[in-house]
């Protein structure tokens, strides 16, 4: 208390008496004490200090709780989230690694990448496989590890609008990136157990569409020697008539609801040679339609003699002629007309197989054959009969069809 403080406080006590006094002077000795804030500024430091333990302190415990606590510091959820749906870069042995891209030349935007079973079977009309994609000027790559049951050899079939290739092992087995839609086939000898098989496919204009599939060579139905009983079928045989295999010198003709010859045949009866059939605007049979419809005749023949044979096949619309597995005819599309091929032929008995495609109006197949010479055959021969390879793919040829 100061001097001043003290004077005053007298004075009062001289006038109001001792018991104010002693209020008074109890009042003034309390009020010094704002006086000395200066001095409890020391703490003041103390208290912009504490809150760096206490922030220490409360940095601490959370990490002692991570494991119960770790939502705050998970960055990598997202990230897991995020890769659930990320494109797949393999897929199990026995599915195709599918991807599909924007352009006709198998390269540019992958707008879709995911898994698929075998066998490829897609028929997207005149859509396409995703809202990303193009109707037109698209392209398919699949490529997957499959296992192969038993040694021999394997025959690929694809049918496909437009170009298709089909890669074994690094062998081309089939390539025909032609701007055109057709059956292909090839084969490829192989060795039991896993192979990779690679699928590319390009849609130029027009319905889309590709199908591939692949059987050991000794289990696909081939006609044999062996005779079946009473070989006399109607076109339209009973569940029970069907038959597995036809004679010597007959055809085992299979007939389907499709132009690509899948799922199972609603006909399969035995015929005679030669091919001859002249449906005109109806079809096979009331349970085929009249367009649409697709024909398979596999036959065993003897070939009387050595040398160079001609066949001949006019078909409306399509048709192709393999003897022995060697394509002699191929022209799956059409229009009608008379298809030439020739190939050299030893003494004894051969594989015949026809297949022919109905896409629309009037319906015909007539397939022969006969020993001629060489040059003769040359003559003969149509430029579809002897289809060039295409290039090194993928090929981008020009939109319009040809």
């Amino acid at each position: 208390m100061n001097g001043q403080t003290i004077h005053i406080c007298i004075r009062v006590v001289a006038t109001m008496g001792m018991a104010i006094v002693v209020f008074v002077f109890l009042a003034c000795a309390s009020t010094p004490n704002p006086v000395r804030t200066p001095v409890s500024s020391s703490p003041t430091p103390n208290r912009a200090a504490t809150p760096v333990p206490p922030t220490e302190t409360a940095q601490a415990k959370p990490a002692g709780s991570q494991g119960t606590t770790s939502s705050p510091t998970s960055t990598p959820t997202p990230r897991q989230v995020a890769s659930s749906n990320a494109k797949p870069t393999s897929c199990p042995v026995g599915q195709f690694l599918t991807e599909y891209f924007d352009t006709h030349c198998l390269n540019g935007t992958k707008v879709v990448v995911t898994c698929e079973d075998a066998p490829l079977d897609h028929d997207w009309k005149s859509g396409s496989p995703d809202e990303g994609i193009p109707v037109d000027l698209f392209s398919a790559r699949w490529t997957g590890k499959f296992d192969f049951e038993g040694d021999g050899t394997y025959v690929f079939q694809a049918f496909a609008d437009d170009g298709v290739r089909v890669v074994v092992d690094d062998t081309n087995v089939i390539e025909s990136y032609t701007n055109k839609s057709g059956h292909r086939e090839g084969s490829v000898k192989l060795n039991s157990g896993e192979h990779q098989v690679k699928v590319e496919y390009i849609e130029y204009s027009g319905d889309a569409v590709i199908n591939v599939n692949w059987t050991r060579s000794d289990l696909l139905p081939t006609a044999t020697s062996t005779p079946t009983p009473t070989p006399t079928f109607t076109p339209e045989p009973t569940a029970s008539a069907t038959p597995i295999s036809c004679p010597t010198g007959q055809y085992l003709a299979q007939y389907y609801r499709n132009t690509s010859f899948s799922g199972a045949p609603v006909i399969t009866v035995c015929e005679g040679a030669p091919v001859k059939h002249g449906w005109g605007s109806k079809s096979p049979s009331s349970r085929i339609p009249v367009d649409s419809f697709s024909a398979r005749y596999t036959g065993r023949f003897n070939i009387t003699s050595e040398g160079t044979y001609s066949f001949s096949a006019y078909a409306d619309d399509g048709v192709r002629v393999w003897v022995d597995g060697r394509t002699v005819i191929d022209d799956a599309n059409g229009p009608a007309n008379t298809r030439w091929g020739c190939t050299y032929l030893t003494a004894g008995e051969h594989d015949v197989r026809v297949e022919f495609v109905e896409r629309g109006g009037d319906a015909s197949i007539d397939v022969n054959w006969s020993k001629g010479d060489e040059t003769t055959c040359r003559l003969q021969l149509t430029p579809t009969a002897t289809p060039t390879p295409s290039p090194t793919p993928p090929v981008c040829l020009p939109p319009a069809k040809t």
